[in-house]
């Protein structure tokens, strides 16, 4: 795919963002549950006085959902002729699935991301292979970009991109690793002033 196009989608999905002030607002969510509503008002002399009753609100919210044991379960949905077989290789998914699933300490990131959640509206978190195994990567929520942010199916969104910092080294790395020509990786440089991230 065309650089340049996956540029304009990443520009686009970042002016729907600004549109509706969202970065502003997620700041704003969290300087709130952290307890920092007066943040900009100027005064002189004595501290407003602040009484953060968001906190609470929110970790009650978050424990109330997060408490909910989770986990990923492969069933055969009542497979007919091959049953036998069918449970043994769910059996075999199910252990390799608590395998990974505590691997990943996903019982506490859960909670991480679902306070996110609370807090800014959203939350994700992308899997992906590294040396054969399954890796978790948790995005801020103002780094996705959507193809139609009005589509809530995931699996309906035409694309999505997921922006973040790496330092130059690594996404060298990682498009030689995708079979990127020298020439076309020799011409992945650092944004100025980036300090070669």
């Amino acid at each position: 795919m065309d650089a340049m196009k996956i540029y304009k989608q990443y520009e686009r999905g970042k002016d729907y963002l600004e549109r509706f002030e969202y970065y502003t607002k997620a700041e704003e969510a969290y300087r709130y549950y952290n307890g920092d509503q007066w943040n900009g008002l100027k005064v002189a002399g004595e501290k407003p006085p602040a009484l953060n009753i968001l906190a609470p609100i929110v970790d009650y919210k978050v424990a109330t959902v997060a408490q909910n044991g989770m986990s990923i379960n492969y069933s055969t949905m009542n497979f007919d002729e091959m049953y036998t077989v069918a449970m043994q290789v769910c059996e075999k998914l199910n252990s390799h699935a608590l395998k990974t699933w505590e691997r990943l300490k996903l019982d506490q990131l859960v909670w991480r991301y679902i306070q996110e959640a609370a807090v800014t509206g959203d939350s994700f978190v992308y899997f992906y292979e590294k040396n054969g195994l399954v890796q978790l990567c948790g995005v801020d929520s103002t780094n996705v970009f959507f193809a139609d942010e009005q589509e809530q199916n995931l699996q309906e969104q035409k694309y999505i991109i997921i922006a973040q910092r790496m330092f130059v080294s690594d996404i060298k790395e990682e498009a030689k690793n995708n079979g990127i020509d020298e020439a076309d990786i020799g011409m992945i440089m650092p944004i100025a002033n980036s300090n070669g991230r």
